[in-house]
């Protein structure tokens, strides 16, 4: 078999090695390439390093418009709440009664409302008068008692001396003090329950005679008959509609509601049975805003103006990505760090100024929560996908070290 001449064979090259290898990793050049080109745009769009902020909220106190009972706490603290949710419940009863009054102006004759409501006045007062009476008297056989009791006991000490002595060889009389100053004793205890009992008495038919006079608008110096009763129902009864209407808003109130969208931050009655006065808090809600409240370092004091875009970025990792935001009003002055906003535990002062962002989009933030702020003049379509790159970078490096 003839061999080949070493003139017909072809010589066999083999690809060089660096173009095998770029050939096959170009892709991960390619995003390399990508990584650094977005990072160089990114540094190029902020114009401030990033600062910190906290999330601004209001914590709005919830209290009566009248004097009332607390009946009932219907949330508990740190819990989330929505706006008209109600709080808590405050007794209603005195308001019940006028819309009932109220009601039957709309439908009995005024002569009709005056005889009952005289006959009222009949009863309460003489509640009171013959509550009085009563007291008068218990407080007179309490002063008797005791006087008698401290007499009967002077006595039996008296007997019983000569007794322990040897001089009393008949007991009887001092058996006989012994059981009269228990009954005595029996006696003085059980009278202030007594007179507790009658005093109540008369202070609710105070409260009924007094509640009367508000609603009938009779001054304590007017003398109670029935021509007097019978012009100012006359005057009452004019739009009996109305002043139902007005009864109901009023006991709309009754049930403290909230204000807004929030979190109960605390109650100050937490359990039920307490008196109420006007204006006095039961419970409060810290409802989140549309603000951030930021503190610009010294260093950029004059560099941020209103109006300028902002991004919020929450600290939580697996949060949602940035938020828009864009500058409401920069401080006059120059202030020393607010310890809730650095969190820094140095001894270093920092100084700067307040920064308030209006927050433009929808988020999830807690009221009072740490973020990030950064300034910036680059618009989308690039922020958005360039801070969620530096975002995602984030979130993997946090789960790849814990691993």
């Amino acid at each position: 078999m003839k061999e080949p001449a070493s003139s017909d064979v072809k010589p066999h090259h083999r690809p060089r090695l660096w173009a095998y290898r770029f050939s096959r990793k170009w892709p991960f050049l390619i995003w390399v390439a990508a990584v650094v080109l977005s990072y160089f745009l990114y540094s190029a769009s902020v114009e401030l390093a990033a600062f910190v902020g906290t999330v601004d909220a209001r914590e709005i106190a919830v209290s009566p418009i009248e004097d009332a009972l607390l009946i009932s706490v219907n949330v508990q603290v740190n819990q989330t709440v929505t706006n008209g949710q109600a709080l808590a419940t405050m007794d209603s009863s005195l308001i019940d009664a006028e819309i009932a009054v109220s009601k039957a102006l709309g439908t009995e004759s005024t002569d009709s409302i005056t005889e009952r409501i005289m006959q009222l006045f009949s009863r309460y007062q003489g509640d009171i008068d013959n509550a009085g009476s009563q007291r008068n008297t218990e407080l007179l056989a309490q002063a008797q008692a005791t006087g008698e009791l401290h007499a009967v006991k002077a006595e039996r000490v008296r007997l019983q001396k000569l007794k322990d002595a040897g001089m009393l060889t008949d007991s009887t009389i001092l058996t006989r003090l012994v059981t009269q100053e228990a009954n005595l004793s029996e006696a003085v205890r059980m009278y202030p329950d007594s007179i507790a009992a009658v005093e109540k008495r008369i202070q609710e038919a105070m409260v009924g005679l007094t509640s009367l006079k508000k609603w009938l608008q009779i001054e304590d110096t007017e003398t109670i008959n029935t021509e007097l009763v019978s012009e100012r129902v006359k005057a009452r009864t004019v739009a009996p509609a109305q002043q139902a209407a007005l009864l109901n808003i009023r006991k709309e109130q009754y049930t403290l509601r909230a204000p807004s969208d929030g979190i109960v931050s605390h109650l100050y009655f937490p359990m039920p049975g307490s008196i109420i006065t006007r204006g006095m808090p039961v419970a409060s809600v810290l409802v989140a805003t549309n603000r951030v409240m930021g503190f610009l370092p010294e260093l950029y004091a004059k560099e941020v103006t209103n109006g300028m875009n902002a991004v919020i970025l929450p600290r939580v990792l697996d949060a949602h990505g940035p938020i828009k935001a864009t500058i409401a009003m920069v401080g006059s002055t120059i202030e020393t760090l607010p310890s809730r906003i650095g969190g820094s535990s140095t001894a270093s002062v920092t100084r700067g100024r307040r920064v308030y962002l209006t927050i433009l989009e929808e988020n999830t933030l807690v009221p009072g929560e740490t973020v990030d702020i950064q300034i910036t003049s680059l618009e989308d379509p690039w922020l958005r996908p360039l801070l969620q790159m530096e975002r995602g970078a984030q979130i993997w490096y946090s789960r790849l070290t814990k691993r």
